[in-house]
């Protein structure tokens, strides 16, 4: 059981990218080769020029560029849903924001900006993790469910070890096991609703049908940024779930954007 919890943790702790040390809050123009770390900072700032003149669409094509080099941070993140949203694309404005505060949970500007753009949305409403989050990241669970195992072990086998009887050492043990229990249930779950296929609807009020075709009735209509679930697919087509009003249907896959 041990072993197993911490290669839980280790995956997950290698799974989430650390926040990119860039000053500032504005992306930039990536190379077709990957840029250094004095070429990331210049692109971060020509975009964040850009976006100060109002040049919206420049200023997206750069974020988007520096966003293919793989380095993804959640100012980068920021400032793609800030673009988007200035140029009237709720949705996927509303995409780089939700995995901006993945990447930052307790950025109270990126919790604004989320929360904003959601108003606007039936039945949407922030889910229990996002409040959980800002005690305690994926990352920092996984650490702390790393400690926790290493400590008991640790203990344990320096008592076996001095052969200091069970009644001396126990009590510590079993002090630090319901924590262990308890956090690494959290670190469980929680890893398992990140690993979930989320998307979010990212064409203006799309139409649910109950079947991968156009010759399927709609059945209702998705609002631009509703948060769904990928579930399966069809050419052309993707089944998706909306966990807010407990319905699944099928829609172009042009229509919807994965996390």
């Amino acid at each position: 059981m041990i072993a197993a919890l911490l290669l839980v943790a280790s995956l997950v702790s290698a799974a989430e990218p650390a926040r990119a040390a860039a000053s500032g809050r504005t992306p930039a123009v990536v190379e077709p080769t990957a840029p250094t770390v004095t070429d990331e900072a210049r692109l971060f700032q020509q975009a964040g020029a850009a976006y100060e003149k109002g040049r919206f669409a420049e200023a997206l094509a750069g974020y988007e560029r520096l966003a293919a080099g793989g380095r993804m941070s959640a100012a980068l993140a920021y400032n793609l849903g800030n673009t988007e949203w200035r140029l009237g694309r709720r949705g996927f404005a509303i995409r780089w924001w939700e995995l901006a505060r993945r990447l930052d949970p307790r950025d109270s500007d990126i919790r604004y900006n989320l929360a904003l753009a959601r108003s606007a949305l039936q039945d949407e409403e922030p889910s229990a993790w996002e409040a959980l989050d800002r005690v305690l990241t994926v990352n920092e669970l996984a650490w702390l469910v790393t400690v926790l195992v290493w400590l008991i072990a640790g203990l344990a086998g320096v008592a076996l070890w001095r052969d200091v009887p069970w009644s001396r050492w126990r009590r510590f043990v079993l002090a630090g096991l319901p924590f262990l229990v308890v956090l690494a249930a959290w670190l469980a779950l929680r890893a398992g609703d990140l690993a979930r296929p989320w998307g979010v609807v990212t064409a203006p009020a799309v139409e649910i049908r109950s079947g991968p075709g156009d010759q399927f009735p709609v059945g209702y209509s998705a609002p631009e940024g509703q948060r769904i679930l990928l579930l399966s697919r069809r050419p052309g087509w993707v089944e998706i779930g909306v966990p807010s009003r407990s319905l699944k249907g099928w829609v172009v896959d042009s229509a919807v954007t994965g996390l």
